[in-house]
C-alpha cells in the first residue's frame, strides 16, 4: 500500500466522511511536503501518521467552539488519536514481537505464562517484550 493511500485511509477513519477525509489528507500531504527537508532518515509512515494526527487535531479544534475546563484531562479526540496510533503501531510489529507484548500488556500474563503458551524460554519472552516496547516507542515518537 502506498503512503498516500495509507494517509487517505487514516484521514477517512479520523474524519468520518469522504469530503472531510479528502481535505484532511490533502492538507496533511501538503504539510509533509512543506517540512520534508527536515525529515532526515527513517521510516516515512510513522512521520506521516503523526502529521495526519496533528493536522486532524488542529483541524478539529478550529471547527468547534473552545471550552474552558478546570481539569486538563485528555480530550476524547486525544484519547481516540492515541488509541488509533497504538493500534496501528502494534499491528506493524513483527509477529514474534506482537504476541508476547499483547499477552503481557493486555492479557496480564507473566513471562513464565507467556513462555509456556508460545513454547519459548522466559528469557526470550522478556527480550521480545523489551524489543516490542522499544519499537512501539520509536513508532509513537512523533505522536504527542
Amino acid at each position: 500500500m502506498s503512503e498516500d493511500t495509507r494517509v487517505s485511509a487514516l484521514a477517512f477513519r479520523l474524519a468520518g466522511n469522504q469530503d472531510d477525509a479528502e481535505d484532511l489528507a490533502q492538507e496533511s500531504l501538503l504539510r509533509a511536503w512543506k517540512y520534508f527537508s527536515g525529515f532526515g532518515e527513517g521510516a516515512v509512515w510513522p512521520w506521516l501518521r503523526a502529521i495526519v494526527f496533528n493536522t486532524w487535531s488542529t483541524w478539529r479544534s478550529r471547527r468547534r467552539p473552545q471550552c474552558q475546563t478546570a481539569v486538563r484531562a485528555p480530550s476524547f479526540d486525544q484519547q481516540l488519536l492515541r488509541a488509533i496510533a497504538v493500534r496501528e503501531a502494534v499491528a506493524e510489529l513483527p509477529g514474534e514481537l506482537r504476541l508476547p507484548v499483547l499477552y503481557h500488556a493486555l492479557g496480564g500474563l507473566t513471562g513464565e505464562e507467556i513462555a509456556c503458551r508460545l513454547g519459548l524460554s522466559r528469557k526470550t519472552v522478556y527480550q521480545r517484550v523489551r524489543r516490542a516496547r522499544l519499537e512501539l516507542r520509536k513508532a509513537l515518537a512523533g505522536f504527542r
